[in-house]
């Protein structure tokens, strides 16, 4: 039986040798050709691939590999034009003048033009996506569930998200954390030149108090303790004090929910105080780079708290409630994901 490299040439042959026909049953014979070659070239390429995986885990870190890798080599080849490299650093190590707060505006707009669009090609985050009938006028504290990643990535990217869906009309835009991550050298200081803060009364008060919408995570440390097994279940709410502090300041307190972050770094263990994932530390700094899972964003309307109910019960009774409406938001965004890299 002839190769199919020989079943081509045999193909065209026989065209050469036949009267010539009608243009259309020309036309059909070239099509065919040219699809047998592209099918040829296909097989070719898969020939070319290494050795598949043989199981059910193996074919995950297979696929997962393959994904990181096309995105690491797509931000390489933009990083590899003409300065590209520099711009990059400049932008991000470039110091102007600071408010009152701390804040840098012209740095933190740089950064986020740089996290948006990573944001949208690595975690499908996008601000034009339905997060729920919320008005952002006036003071609001958005609450969200947070991963374990010892980074703050969440902070960043939803600070990236609610800069551009609720900052549209130049309202402020800022974002509280842990308190430990601002004390880390140069990374707390290029944090609050962004608006990301530590999560404290104090912080919480006066960014409310300028009408200015507030994300942050009720969870505080408890999140960094959450491992595989325990995801998108709440954990207690270590930094409950910032629901009491928005209620003191009459601010809006928006329950929120967010799908994909809790699994775009897997904790599984902590050993001697250090995060395990099935990366990190295995692959040093590039296991904390988180997987490129698709993250959803849900907002629930703003919980009403009445003022006929003594200081002490009405925090905890709201309390109650955003906790129970995050925790519904939750189940109702993985209700109707399909999977965690399609969303």
């Amino acid at each position: 039986m002839p190769s199919k490299p020989d079943a081509v040439e045999t193909l065209r042959a026989t065209q050469r040798a036949r009267p010539k026909r009608a243009a259309d049953v020309t036309a059909i014979h070239d099509l065919f050709l040219s699809r047998l070659e592209e099918i040829e070239r296909r097989v070719s390429s898969e020939l070319a691939r290494p050795a598949e995986a043989t199981g059910a885990l193996q074919e995950v870190f297979l696929d997962l590999a393959r994904e990181v890798w096309a995105h690491v080599r797509a931000a390489g080849l933009h990083l590899a034009e003409p300065g590209g490299v520099s711009a990059l650093v400049a932008s991000l190590t470039a110091a102007g003048p600071v408010d009152d707060l701390g804040v840098d505006e012209s740095y933190a707009d740089r950064v986020h033009d740089l996290l948006r669009p990573l944001c949208r090609a690595w975690f499908g985050l996008d601000a034009r996506a339905d997060i729920g009938p919320v008005d952002f006028d006036g003071s609001s504290l958005v609450l969200f569930n947070r991963s374990a990643h010892p980074l703050p990535v969440d902070p960043l990217v939803l600070w990236a998200f609610f800069r551009e869906h609720a900052g549209r009309d130049g309202r402020r835009v800022y974002a509280l954390t842990d308190p430990d991550t601002m004390a880390w050298p140069f990374i707390g200081d290029r944090l609050q030149r962004l608006g990301v803060f530590a999560a404290s009364r104090g912080n919480c008060r006066v960014l409310l108090e300028r009408g200015a919408t507030v994300v942050a995570f009720p969870e505080g440390a408890c999140a960094s303790a959450k491992t595989y097994e325990r995801r998108y279940r709440l954990e207690r709410f270590d930094d409950g004090f910032l629901v009491e502090t928005a209620m003191s300041c009459g601010a809006r307190i928006v329950p929120g929910a967010v799908v994909g972050n809790e699994e775009s770094f897997p904790l599984v263990a902590r050993a001697v105080g250090i995060p395990v994932s099935p990366l990190f530390p295995a692959m040093g700094p590039l296991g904390l780079l988180p997987l490129p899972v698709t993250w959803r964003v849900r907002l629930a309307p703003p919980v009403r708290y009445a003022d006929d109910l003594e200081e002490g019960s009405r925090a905890g009774v709201v309390l109650d409630a955003v906790r129970a409406r995050m925790q519904e938001l939750l189940v109702e965004l993985l209700a109707r994901r399909r999977t965690i890299f399609t969303g």
